[in-house]
Order: C-alpha cells, then structure tokens, then sequence
C-alpha cells in the first residue's frame, strides 16, 4: 500500500497538472477575445479605408467636373467646391486615424530610442497618456459644440455643419480602437495591412535585431 508521503505527492502533483490545465485555458480564451476584438477593429478600419476611397474619387471626380465646366462653359460650381472642401476635412481625420493604428505620426523619437528597460517604458506610457488626454479633450470639446454647430448651415448645398464637424467625433473614437489595437492587442509592434505596412515592419524588425547586435 502507498504510504502518506506517496499520496500527498500525488495529490500535489494532480493538483499541479489541473492548474495548469486551468491556466492554459484561461490563457487560450483570452487569446481567442483578443483575436476576436482584433477581428473587428480591422473590419472597421477596412471600412474607413473604403470612405477614405470613396471620398478620394469624389473629389477627383468633382475638381475634373470643376475644370472642365470652366474650360467649356467658362462657369463655375460653387456646390463642387464646397463638397471638395468638406470631404478633404474628412480625409485628414479619417486618415490620421490610420496612422494612429500603426503608431505612424510624425514624431521626434530620438530621446526614446536611448531609453532602455523601464525609463523607456515609463516614457512610452507618458506619450500614450497625453495622446489619450488629446482625444479625450477633442471629444469632449466637439460634444460641446455640436449644439451651435447643429443651428448653422454650409453657404451653398445648406448641408448641416453638425454633422460636417461630426467626424471629429468619429475620429476620436477610431483613435482610441487604433491605440488598443497597437499597445494592448499587437503589444507596440507594427500590423501588416497592406504592402506598405508589411514593408514598415521589416525595416523596423531589422532595426531592432542591428541594436541588438550592436
């Protein structure tokens, strides 16, 4: 028969084996909600990039319509111009929105790449918090005006301004799913979107490894 000592070291052991178990588990259904939350943040900034499209080709198509109805009709579209005008506000929102997702804003790093270890990592965490305190402040200033803008009108198309500035509400929003994604989903490294992407990661890769080597 097993003695006490025998049967505490099983018992230890099963106890061992079931915990861990547990904890790849655990470790497994968070892989799986992140993946899933990753999932739809690329599904929302795949549709961002189709608007962006969009409103790219519209504003072409409207300045060829604009020069031609000058070169023919020696007239001009004011409506045309003024579309133009709304669509490259969006344009410059929406698409700083894509940069924030892959970390891709001009910035002055020079100080950051000296840190190592922890001072970095406080650093980075200062840089992420004011980006945050940014958007936070721009969301909340555009909610604040939103009601006086809601009372005024484009001068041409009468297009309701609130909701020409309602893409800053927009923006923000997207910012902050772009910050998760980069810092809590990819944990600070770059995502391959595009080809564009694919190659800011390779050259970010092989700078790191020629850091390491130095």
């Amino acid at each position: 028969m097993p003695d006490a000592g025998d049967c505490l070291l099983s018992g230890a052991v099963f106890q061992f084996g079931r915990g861990l178990q547990q904890a790849t588990r655990e470790k497994q259904r968070e892989s799986d909600y992140m993946k899933a939350v990753a999932k739809i943040i690329d599904m929302i900034f795949k549709a961002v990039e189709w608007v962006i499209t969009a409103l790219v080709a519209l504003m072409s198509a409207l300045v060829l319509l604009q020069i031609i109805n000058r070169a023919i009709l020696n007239t001009s579209l004011t409506w045309s111009e003024e579309i133009v005008n709304y669509s490259m506000i969006w344009i410059a929102m929406l698409g700083s929105c894509l940069l924030v997702r892959n970390n891709g804003h001009m910035a002055v790093d020079n100080f950051l790449k000296m840190l190592r270890g922890v001072p970095k990592a406080i650093a980075t965490f200062v840089s992420v918090a004011l980006q945050v305190a940014f958007i936070v402040v721009m969301f909340w200033g555009i909610l604040e005006f939103l009601p006086t803008a809601a009372q005024q009108f484009s001068p041409v198309l009468r297009l309701d301004m609130a909701m020409i500035y309602s893409i800053f509400l927009i923006s923000g929003v997207l910012m902050l799913l772009g910050l998760i994604d980069y810092w809590i989903i990819h944990r600070g490294k770059i995502a391959a979107y595009s080809e564009e992407d694919e190659l800011l990661k390779k050259v970010q890769e092989e700078s790191t490894v020629d850091k390491e080597e130095a």
